[in-house]
């Protein structure tokens, strides 16, 4: 697939936010699509008889860690501007703190281009049409998906064996496969051997359908810890094997990088969630700060990292926090556990 044809399935989120803009203000917009370059496109606000054009970079979703990303682009000829479905309000804010202009698709906006200033706040989040269901990307897919992540190479076993390794019915592999060659995130190096390519695009991917698909189908539940011996204070001499429990998150950022102190706790299990309630001593409570999770891969596929759940799952957990200090700890689980993986398949 190639640049094109990306930008053209966000395009829609494009439309969406500039016909809610327009609803809400006199302001039109005239959209042009690059062929190459940092920005995905041109856009052109007209207001008052003069035009604002912006460098425009599109996204699904927006997280912490992609702010920084912002920052560090080359400053191009016109101001950038996000254009993104929603945006979580600590990330909203942080944009604003940094004077970075945003549109969401329901209308939301803060734009900054000379004498045009736009501030508009408080609209609901847009429903917008999804692109056609790419069968990678569901949640059997992502199952798939984040096996090869940490597995570039298992993309040129046979269909039963990966079928095997993450549990998925054989006759589901075939499409997910499809799907990711579809995307653009397989190669063919000859008639007999195929390479992932693009992981970043494709961890990118992982990430919005991990928020929105996967996870969701996880959740066993949330609790909190049992006041009564109050575990919470030293939480690492909880027996994890006798629990049938793997930290995810905050916690697995704490014992990976001895940087961040955990305020909510994200646990993943194989087993029937009341036995992690009767090890960890947990109860159940909505407004808890313990969320237990559905393990979803084989964990003999993975090497023991002082039991946590692997370094991707705890990056991904991390970002989808859209808590600022979390963004910081993923970026550490990044760079020590994910990047050089990361950047061998471009």
């Amino acid at each position: 697939m190639n640049t094109m044809q990306k930008v053209n399935k966000k395009e829609h989120i494009v439309t969406a936010a500039l016909d809610k803009l327009g609803e809400q203000t006199p302001i039109k917009g005239k959209w042009k699509v690059y062929v190459s370059g940092d920005a995905d496109g041109l856009l052109q606000l007209n207001y008052n008889k003069k035009n604002y054009p912006f460098a425009v970079v599109l996204k699904e979703t927006l997280r912490h860690d992609h702010i920084a990303t912002f920052i560090k682009k080359p400053k191009a000829t016109e101001p950038l501007l996000v254009i993104t479905a929603n945006i979580p309000a600590g990330v909203k804010k942080a944009l604003q703190e940094k004077q970075i202009n945003y549109l969401e698709a329901n209308g939301n906006a803060f734009i900054r281009n000379g004498d045009l200033l736009i501030f508009i706040d408080g609209k609901n989040p847009a429903e917008i049409e999804k692109a056609t269901a790419n069968r990678a990307f569901m949640k059997t897919g992502l199952k798939a998906v984040f096996h090869l992540l940490n597995h570039p190479q298992a993309v040129n076993d046979n269909y039963r064996k990966l079928a095997a390794d993450t549990n998925i019915a054989l006759g589901n592999i075939k499409y997910i496969m499809d799907g990711l060659r579809e995307a653009g995130f397989i190669f063919d190096i000859d008639k007999k051997n195929i390479r992932l390519k693009n992981i970043a695009g494709l961890l990118e991917r992982w990430l919005v359908g991990y928020r929105e698909i996967l996870r969701p189908t996880l959740l066993l539940g949330t609790y909190t810890w049992n006041k009564v011996n109050n575990p919470q204070h030293d939480w690492k001499k909880l027996d994890m094997k006798k629990a049938g429990c793997l930290w995810g998150g905050e916690p697995a950022a704490d014992i990976l990088t001895n940087y961040l102190r955990p305020e909510r706790f994200q646990l993943y299990t194989p087993q029937h969630k009341m036995q992690a309630m009767r090890a960890l001593q947990i109860l159940p409570d909505a407004k808890g700060e313990v969320d237990l999770y559905q393990q979803f891969w084989l964990e003999q596929h993975y090497k023991d990292f002082l039991d946590c759940v692997p370094p991707l799952l705890v990056y991904t957990d991390l970002l989808l926090t859209d808590d600022p200090r979390c963004a910081e700890a993923a970026q550490l689980i990044y760079d020590q556990y994910l990047k050089a993986h990361v950047e061998a398949y471009q």
